[in-house]
């Protein structure tokens, strides 16, 4: 008989994750630090977009380089009372926040609570989402809806075999990834499923 002990720790696992969440988002609400180039832009197309069509404008003259989608989020935030650049910081730190999550439930699920914690701890403790998570770009929001594309298909379609559901929820955030950072998400969102087994 093999001995294996028995460790009773899920609250101070989910206590230390959203001690670890809290630490890295902190400094992310203080607006002391001034904007980089990306965030002046972003915060420039943000206050000109409309709702309807989400056109993208800066300084009045329809830009062609951005996608609206997340321009879009920071206006809204910011027509419901919340700081421009509170808004502009906010939005990639609850796509990460989500992202994590996610991470953490699919791994605890497949494999266990340890599994849940390296994943976490991989996805936050590294250095792109370190320097990316304070910048106000759609980079981590991408990211989140391209890691949704991959989690729906996969869940949906390969593991329940529901392939309609599949194929609109994957169809729907496919578009929303394309509106967030464009041609670049649509190729990494489909680049696995190339590798798919027939």
């Amino acid at each position: 008989m093999i001995y294996e002990e028995k460790t009773n720790c899920k609250t101070l696992f989910a206590f230390l994750s959203v001690i670890l969440l809290f630490l890295l988002f902190a400094p992310v609400m203080l607006p002391v630090r001034e904007l980089f180039s990306n965030e002046g832009f972003y915060l420039a197309a943000a206050s000109e977009i409309q709702h309807f069509p989400p056109l993208m404008k800066a300084q009045g003259e329809a830009y062609f380089g951005g996608y609206p989608l997340y321009p879009l989020f920071v206006h809204l935030l910011t027509e419901a009372g919340i700081p421009a650049i509170h808004a502009l910081r906010l939005i990639p730190c609850l796509a990460l926040f989500t992202l994590s999550v996610i991470i953490f439930f699919t791994l605890w699920k497949v494999k266990d609570l340890t599994a849940g914690m390296v994943g976490i701890s991989v996805l936050l403790i590294n250095f792109v989402t370190i320097e990316k998570f304070s910048e106000g770009t759609p980079v981590l929001l991408g990211a989140l809806e391209i890691f949704s594309v991959w989690i729906l298909w996969f869940t949906l379609g390969i593991w329940r075999s529901n392939w309609k559901l599949a194929w609109g929820l994957s169809f729907l955030l496919l578009g929303l990834t394309f509106y967030t950072i464009g041609v670049t998400g649509l190729i990494l969102a489909c680049f696995p499923m190339l590798f798919h087994r027939r």
